[in-house]
């Protein structure tokens, strides 16, 4: 049986060694060229890594804000949910932060890949996750919370690309949405509880 995760990760083992070693890659490049080129000037050397960490902090943006290359990773590890020996017959893909999350009421289980942290399946015990609400925001959007041993986890039904009245159509669908998942999360959670007595 696939093991529980012990303690919830949002990031990954991988991620902040990337982002600190990209904060420093344009040091170590505009050092080397500074060096093989003989003389060592400081002003030259802060320059090029000035100019150098401005076209990373624009990649790292593209790649960490659209999602678009970190998205694939967590699809490729979700295309192996299905050999989980789990029920997993509600999931929720979020468009918006590329999250997953599936949700086994059968036997109060629940899974999640973070985007941050793309190459591992975390299952988790429902009877371990508290909080659940549908949350809503004229500004942000409608999403759902839940906390998993004390950490928020936001999955977006509908997130708002202009000002957004809870009255209209598309508002209500989102919010339905949401409370769709948040039932479907006190329910594992029931699940969970019961199975431990």
């Amino acid at each position: 049986m696939y093991q529980e995760t012990e303690k919830f990760k949002k990031c990954g083992k991988l991620f902040w060694p990337l982002v600190i070693g990209a904060v420093l890659l344009p040091f170590l490049i505009s050092l080397i060229k500074e060096l093989s080129g003989g003389a060592f000037q400081i002003s030259s050397f802060l320059t090029l890594a000035v100019v150098l960490m401005f076209f990373v902090v624009i990649a790292f943006v593209m790649i960490l804000g659209n999602g678009m290359i970190l998205s694939s990773f967590v699809g490729r590890t979700a295309s192996s949910v299905n050999t989980l020996p789990y029920h997993f017959r509600e999931s929720y893909k979020d468009d918006e932060l590329h999250n997953r999350l599936y949700i086994d009421t059968d036997n109060g289980v629940i899974g999640y890949i973070s985007k941050y942290n793309p190459f591992e399946i975390q299952i988790f015990n429902a009877s371990r996750i508290d909080q659940m609400k549908t949350v809503t925001s004229s500004t942000r959007g409608i999403s759902f919370v839940f906390h998993i041993d004390g950490k928020k986890i936001k999955m977006y039904t509908l997130m708002a690309e202009h000002v957004m009245y809870k009255n209209s159509a598309e508002a209500k669908e989102a919010v339905a949405e949401a409370d769709k998942y948040v039932a479907y999360l006190q329910k594992a959670k029931w699940v969970a509880e019961q199975r431990r007595r």
